[in-house]
């Protein structure tokens, strides 16, 4: 910090003095565009390239657990800390368990050790903090506290918080009263510190910074169940088509997004896909579970009813696909859901059943019977069935099968095509090496 007057040498005589203050004069002069000029140059940490699409603000999420375990999000803005300013400047993220809501005692919470009184720890902490609070090339205000999932931050005297941002940096405690005033409160008062507090989602990095997809939001429920479409009717296939894809924003209201756990996710099929937009009980679709960040698993149902019956796929956590058929619910849409992380869906229209009455191509139901037992099948090879033969059908157009691989010596994939038909681009099912699974395949004249 600059010194005082009275520290300054003393000189005597009226022509000393005045060539001191001179000299004062002249090096305040000099010094302020030096001091900017450094300020201005101090680094601020890199950041990938995002589009306009940026993280809702986060909310407050009160500490309610024990888990003193350093969580991802506060480890890489650590490292990044570390790599931008020095490892010479300290930083910290667990703490013991109390009854304290401080983020610490569930290691999403990091102390940065910047003190306000050092000069060149205070021009840090206020060029990283500028470059949280940036609005970025596409007018997101606070764009990385967004996209980092900060909740909040305190720092010298002051809190500014993501859950109420309008409020501003306001006074944290009783900090700027000058009962506080005191060195001893510099802790408390985080004039030795930057603490940053994350929500869930951004200690777990599932936030645009570390994906560059933000969190679908919810999908408002249905004011009343529909009723269901009336089961049974004529079955059409058709070349598949893609009717969602949150990687891309297709048949999404929201754009490119990924799905949270536990969070439904619903997708218009009726008139989309080459559905009907009228007379259609249900689709058959190709759903798959793409980058899931842990072990999921996926359900299926109609849009405003109640989510039953078990899980159509599981990803543990790599790409996971299945065939499902589902009824049309509420709004000729279908609902998806998952249950742990978040990832991107993808859903393919493979056919769909015509109400009852309606014109179309002619479904067989058929009694479960077993039309191939085990056999094994190396790979690139083929196994023939003969649906016309199992069902008494002369002409078949396609045909829904159950298929089981029973185990397998590697990973692979397994397609189904009716003879004569190109072999499909998509595979109608993929397996695990060393593990049994089950699918319904849906093999076609048609794509």
């Amino acid at each position: 910090m600059p010194r005082s007057a009275a520290s300054l040498p003393t000189c005597s005589g009226q022509r000393r003095a005045g060539l001191l203050v001179a000299a004062l004069l002249v090096l305040g002069l000099a010094a302020v565009p030096a001091a900017q000029g450094a300020q201005a140059t101090v680094a601020v940490p890199a950041s990938p390239t995002f589009s306009a699409t940026i993280d809702p603000f986060a909310h407050y999420e009160v500490e309610n657990t024990c888990s003193p375990t350093a969580k991802p999000g506060a480890l890489f803005v650590q490292a990044l800390l570390k790599k931008t300013y020095g490892s010479a400047i300290s930083s910290n993220i667990v703490r013991a368990c109390t009854s304290a809501d401080s983020g610490h005692e569930e290691g999403r919470a990091l102390d940065w050790m910047v003190s306000y009184k050092n000069d060149a720890q205070r021009a840090m902490a206020k060029a990283f903090l500028g470059w949280l609070q940036a609005t970025d090339s596409h007018g997101n205000a606070d764009a990385m506290v967004r996209r980092l999932g900060i909740q909040y931050i305190i720092w010298n005297n002051r809190m500014w918080r993501a859950y109420d941002p309008s409020r501003g940096w306001s006074e944290y405690s009783n900090c700027l009263s000058t009962a506080w005033a005191g060195s001893s409160y510099d802790t408390t008062c985080h004039r030795n510190h930057i603490h940053l507090s994350f929500s869930w989602d951004g200690a777990y990095e599932r936030t645009s910074f570390y994906s560059g997809y933000v969190a679908c939001p919810s999908f408002p429920t249905p004011a009343a169940a529909p009723p269901l479409p009336t089961a049974g009717g004529d079955f059409v296939a058709v070349t598949p088509r893609r009717v969602l894809n949150t990687a891309t924003g297709t048949g999404s209201a929201y754009g490119a997004c990924r799905v949270r756990a536990q969070t439904r996710f619903d997708v218009p099929v009726l008139g989309r896909g080459g559905v009907p937009p009228s007379g259609v009980t249900a689709v058959v679709l190709r759903v798959t579970v793409v980058r899931p960040d842990s072990a999921t698993q996926l359900w299926v149902w109609p849009t405003g009813t109640a989510r039953t019956g078990h899980a159509v796929l599981a990803a543990n956590p790599g790409v996971a696909s299945a065939l499902v058929t589902v009824p049309v619910g509420s709004g000729g849409k279908v609902s998806l859901q998952h249950t742990s992380g978040m990832a991107l869906f993808q859903a393919d229209v493979e056919g769909y059943y015509l109400a009852p009455g309606t014109a179309g191509s002619e479904l067989h139901p058929m009694t479960t019977s077993r039309v191939v037992s085990s056999v094994t099948v190396p790979a690139g090879g083929s196994v023939s069935v003969d649906l016309g033969k199992a069902s008494g059908v002369a002409q078949v157009g396609s045909g829904l099968l159950s298929v089981s691989v029973l185990a397998s010596t590697g990973n692979g994939s397994l397609y189904a095509a009716l003879p004569g038909a190109a072999t499909p681009a998509r595979a109608a099912m993929s397996f695990t090496a060393g593990r049994a699974r089950t699918s319904t395949v849906l093999a076609r004249a048609v794509g």
